[in-house]
């Protein structure tokens, strides 16, 4: 007798034997293998539907452990083919990004257990709705008590929102300076202009009694961001309407060269967000432009994000721009500005220019925290 082709013969029927057993056995199959949700605090719980079945043979009996206090499953367990509902409660938990699993497991099953990670990203749970102004957006200028009508106005559409302005301090000057709409405190600032005569004070002291919350912007040029920042919060850091600075990148270091302003660097956003954070542990620095690019790549940490795009052709272009943004920064806040002369051919046939387009943002942004229409235009919505 031939020992080694015996022995083959014995392999291959022990082999065959063993993929029968495993054919016989039952695995675990799931149409999920990760769950990604995205919801704000008040949205209450979110549920998402998901499939378990058997994928071999015999008979699948599984059942599920695991999870976090957020996270909810039923049932539990089941015999073969069978929904499963996975529901999140973001109630209670701040803005950021949660991460827990869960196990399926079957007795006997070939791939038991089988782990399905769940992802919860929380987004701020705030909205403001507002305006921005600048000294060159309307002319004559109008008085804070209209400013605060329209922020009264603008906030009345979306309930539970509060009152928020972009308020304008600095320009970008013809020759790549920055120009000051306050005095000088004494001093030597390369780059940096100022009026003998503030036109802030009067406003911000009337928004103080008012809960409208704002940021003071500055268009920079070359001028230092850190000393724009430090001449801006030294002056008007005492008015309790102010919750930060925000920077219009595309006035940054603008030249020929870089017609729409230079890319924010890590670095430099850090650099800013810790100098804006020194005078209040509460504020925030935004940074403002229409292209991700021009934004800082990963830093984040007391940032927010305004677009300020325009030149739609109709308000579902805008959303779906709208909602991009707001993609790339989530878990981070973002705000939008509307209301251009550019898109007022469609937005000028809007039943409510300010609702329904705040409407269809807030529709696809779920971390959407300011709504801002702009100054070019605002008289026609608030005349």
């Amino acid at each position: 007798m031939n020992i080694g082709a015996f022995g083959r013969v014995i392999a291959g029927v022990l082999l065959l034997a063993a993929a029968a057993g495993a054919y016989l056995r039952p695995k675990i199959g799931c149409d999920a293998s990760s769950i990604h949700c995205h919801t704000n605090p008040s949205a209450g719980p979110q549920a998402t539907i998901i499939r378990i079945f058997n994928n071999g043979g015999a008979t699948l009996s599984w059942r599920i452990s695991g999870g976090a206090p957020w996270l909810k499953i039923s049932p539990l367990s089941g015999v073969n083919d069978g929904t499963v509902t996975v529901t999140v409660d973001p109630a209670g938990l701040e803005p950021g990004r949660y991460e827990s699993s869960f196990m399926i497991k079957a007795k006997f099953a070939v791939n038991s257990p089988l782990k399905i990670k769940v992802i919860l990203d929380v987004a701020t749970d705030r909205l403001l709705a507002g305006f921005r102004a600048s000294r060159y957006g309307v002319d004559p200028f109008p008085d804070p008590a209209y400013w605060a009508s329209v922020g009264a106005g603008m906030a009345s559409r979306f309930p539970g929102a509060g009152m928020g302005c972009v308020w304008i301090v600095g320009v970008f000057l013809d020759n790549g300076d920055c120009g000051l709409n306050f005095p000088s405190p004494g001093g030597d600032y390369p780059s940096i202009h100022f009026l003998d005569e503030d036109q802030n004070e009067a406003a911000l002291s009337f928004f103080d009694a008012l809960d409208l919350s704002v940021w003071l912007q500055v268009e920079p040029g070359r001028a230092s961001v850190p000393k724009l920042i430090d001449l801006i919060l030294r002056r008007y850091g005492h008015h309790p309407c102010v919750k930060g600075v925000g920077v219009d990148v595309e006035w940054y270091k603008t030249d020929s060269a870089h017609p729409e302003g230079r890319r924010v660097n890590d670095l430099s956003a850090l650099l800013w967000s810790l100098r804006v954070r020194s005078y209040n542990p509460a504020y925030t620095l935004f940074l403002k432009h229409w292209l991700i690019d021009k934004m800082p790549p990963r830093f984040r940490l007391g940032l927010w994000f305004i677009n300020d795009s325009q030149q739609f052709g109709s308000l579902g272009q805008m959303a779906s721009e709208f909602k991009a943004w707001g993609e790339h920064f989530w878990p981070s806040s973002v705000g939008f500005q509307f209301g251009y002369e550019a898109d007022k051919p469609w937005w000028s046939l809007l039943a409510d220019p300010p609702r329904n387009i705040g409407d269809a943002i807030r529709a696809v942004v779920p971390n959407a925290f300011g709504l801002f229409w702009v100054d070019f235009t605002i008289q026609d919505i608030f005349p």
